[in-house]
């Protein structure tokens, strides 16, 4: 929630929520790295090919009862036009394009970045069950430095209610 937090308070942030397929769910499997981690760093790769730069970010995998493989995320990123069609194109680009019809059109979704604190904790609803049907113990990657906002925001909120007697 606090990484969610420390992008809205610096006046930008993209939320989105990306279907996958099964297959990359399944590809992922087996790999020295989780899920979770190949697709950072391929969000990471696209995001460069279209920015020209790698902006931070964190994914939350989930996979609820009944739900296909997904993921939410807020991107530090402005909300205009120009960018909203690069960052899409390179979600768009992640792979899986097995999907029927109405999940292909529906496959990556982007908005303003309104809600920060709903934003943050909306991915966890289903984190146990989501653990399981993905196979993965890692749901939350993010990028080094917003990890490190994300902690400094919580630790300046941490000390805001010790000073406020609470």
């Amino acid at each position: 929630m606090m990484m969610a937090r420390a992008v809205h308070e610096g006046g930008k942030g993209l939320a989105i929520s990306v279907n996958l397929t099964d297959e990359m769910v399944r590809s992922a499997a087996g790999r020295s790295r989780t899920l979770a981690q190949q697709l950072q760093d391929r969000i990471s790769r696209l995001l460069k090919r279209r920015l020209g730069y790698r902006p931070d970010f964190f994914i939350v995998l989930e996979r609820g009862p009944r739900e296909a493989p997904h993921f939410h995320g807020v991107i530090d990123l402005p909300n205009d036009k120009a960018t909203l069609e690069k960052v899409k194109s390179a979600l768009m680009a992640l792979g899986g394009t097995k999907l029927d019809v109405t999940t292909l059109k529906r496959k990556v979704n982007i908005q303003s970045l309104y809600t920060p604190a709903r934003w943050g904790e909306y991915p966890f609803k289903h984190q146990a069950t989501s653990k399981h049907n993905l196979g993965t113990t890692q749901l939350l990657t993010a990028t080094n430095s917003l990890r490190k906002r994300g902690e400094a925001a919580f630790n300046a909120a941490k000390r805001a209610n010790k000073t406020s007697g609470s």
